[in-house]
């Protein structure tokens, strides 16, 4: 029997579309390609237009986020020892022994030098730029997508007026808009303690906001848990307490401080533990003791290189509307901590040591494990909880792709304001 000739009559017709040529029904194929990994599914989105369609639904990419979500993943930011360059590596505490670079958009050699990772939300990352926190970038690292928002625009001060300048990251479930918010701490003998502004993905602007926290005074250490950003404030006595940022109503909220024994060598780090807002307390030691019946520790430093951690836990509020602390765990030795960096959302405990090398506890197996990055600077990492996601928004560009015209914007607006008394 003789061969088909190319282009004759023998070509058997192909179906169009990859989805009508596998023989399934189009929620099977759904239901599996949402189990993929996002790198998979930017591949498959080049196959056929019904794939793409498929990729960019609001339904899909929500379930597929909620199958392959990991709680067992970090962003590290650190600075490299010898260029200073900015790095963010991606971390399976699983196993830590490798941790990849990825290629974020913070550009180099530009007029702003540093980096933070603000949080993570539904696989986007928000990028500050402190101190004056003027560069900010929402980026999804697992489709290599980001956007620069426009120049904040509170920004008519001189940098010796301002105390602290914080960012957070926050997400509208009501009206399914993400949110960065501002915050301008001033020094007290100017009058005013803080100004806020936040910015809206959906309406794409900044806008101004009443801040109502008389104790303001100075604030640090944003940990995002499920789209609500929270800070640590001190006040003019320099007592510390706690606030969140309420996106729907786009108003600040007051929480309760724990109440936390503590000496000069205690350490405070605010985290997201297992999706609640916590506080990683660790000093050098636990003694306990009793008096009057009251069994409790205090903290001193112990002879030998050791740290406990306690994990204190922001309860939902009870049925009389009062939110309240409660101490989940506590755990050590850990031998050779120099620096509490942070946890994964699973409870890994990351801390760094003595030889500024990174290190993962695991407080139910007692297991440290070293992490694969090498060549950072001392007491430069950061980690942030991340889950990878398809969630894409308006004005994304991808990484390597510089928006010539946002810089040179950018660069005039910055140099006109941010030096102005």
């Amino acid at each position: 029997m003789p061969l088909p000739r190319r282009g004759g009559s023998h070509r058997r017709h192909r179906p169009e579309g990859a989805m009508s040529s596998c023989n399934l029904p189009a929620n099977i194929v759904a239901d599996i390609l949402s189990r993929l990994p996002v790198k998979s599914l930017v591949r498959f989105r080049c196959v056929c237009k019904p794939l793409k369609t498929l990729f960019a639904d609001p339904k899909f990419i929500a379930t597929h986020y909620n199958r392959t979500k990991n709680n067992h993943t970090l962003l590290v930011h650190s600075r490299h020892a010898s260029s200073a360059n900015q790095t963010i590596s991606l971390l399976h505490t699983k196993t830590p022994d490798s941790a990849p670079n990825l290629d974020h958009p913070f550009p180099p050699h530009f007029i702003v030098s540093d980096m933070e990772i603000v949080g993570s939300i539904n696989g986007l990352v928000c990028l500050d730029s402190p101190p004056l926190s003027v560069l900010l970038t929402i980026w999804n690292p697992a489709t290599k997508q980001y956007r620069y928002l426009p120049c904040p625009t509170i920004g008519n001060f001189h940098p010796d007026s301002v105390n602290t300048i914080s960012t957070g990251f926050a997400f509208d479930s009501v009206k399914n808009d993400y949110k960065v918010i501002r915050i301008v701490c001033f020094k007290k003998e100017l009058g005013i303690l803080a100004r806020a502004e936040v910015f809206s993905v959906n309406s794409c602007a900044w806008r101004e906001i009443k801040v109502d926290l008389d104790v303001m005074f100075d604030f640090n250490w944003v940990a995002v848990v499920k789209g609500v950003p929270y800070w640590m404030g001190l006040t003019q006595d320099i007592n510390e307490f706690f606030f969140w940022f309420d996106a729907v109503n786009e108003v600040f909220r007051q929480l309760p401080a724990p109440c936390i024994a503590a000496n000069h060598g205690t350490r405070l780090r605010a985290v997201n533990y297992k999706d609640s807002f916590a506080m990683l307390v660790y000093s050098a030691g636990h003694v306990p003791f009793t008096l009057d019946g009251f069994q409790g520790t205090y903290y001193t430093p112990l002879e030998g290189n050791t740290n406990y951690v306690d994990v204190w836990v922001m309860e939902e509020k009870d049925s009389g509307g009062e939110s309240s602390w409660s101490k989940k765990l506590a755990v050590g030795p850990i031998l050779g901590v120099e620096r509490l960096v942070g946890c994964s959302q699973n409870g890994e405990i990351v801390v760094e040591n003595s030889e500024g090398m990174l290190l993962v506890y695991n407080p139910s197996t007692e297991e440290v494990k070293n992490v694969g990055i090498n060549g950072a600077q001392a007491h430069s990492f950061l980690v942030c909880g991340y889950s990878e996601s398809l969630v894409s928004m308006r004005g994304f560009v991808r990484v390597g792709t510089l928006d010539a015209k946002f810089i040179k914007q950018f660069d005039k607006e910055d140099r006109k304001n941010r030096y102005r008394c």
